[in-house]
């Protein structure tokens, strides 16, 4: 594999650390690095791997849909703590009828640093 070959692929894993540790400065205010690296990126990281492996041909389709939707769980996920003071559950998921109730505060739980998630998009 050349050089050229693997630029690509560390750019999108760097980009997806980048993600991962806003999520997790945000979300926890957790700042330990160690954790982040060991723990929380391996796990998405390995998401990604196992994607880009099964959709080899279109690779730039595959990374912005993945990076679309990671970028839509993290603003939700962030949004839900906000509003809710709690980490969202599978049971919470079950009641997402009641969301209509959180949209017109959107405006007033999001802050600059939520708009973060989308950065990746345009990659």
């Amino acid at each position: 594999m050349k050089k050229t070959d693997v630029l690509p692929y560390a750019l999108i894993f760097l980009f997806l650390l980048i993600k991962v540790s806003v999520f997790r400065v945000l979300i926890f205010d957790a700042k330990s690095i160690l954790h982040i690296v060991l723990i929380e990126f391996p796990m998405w990281a390995f998401l990604l791997s196992v994607i880009l492996l099964l959709a080899k041909k279109q690779l730039w389709w595959t990374v912005w849909i993945f990076n679309l939707l990671t970028s839509v769980i993290f603003f939700v996920v962030t949004l839900y703590i906000r509003y809710y003071s709690t980490i969202p559950s599978y049971y919470d998921l079950q009641q997402l009828t009641q969301s209509s109730s959180v949209g017109g505060t959107i405006t007033m739980l999001s802050t600059p640093w939520d708009f973060l998630f989308s950065l990746t998009l345009c990659y």
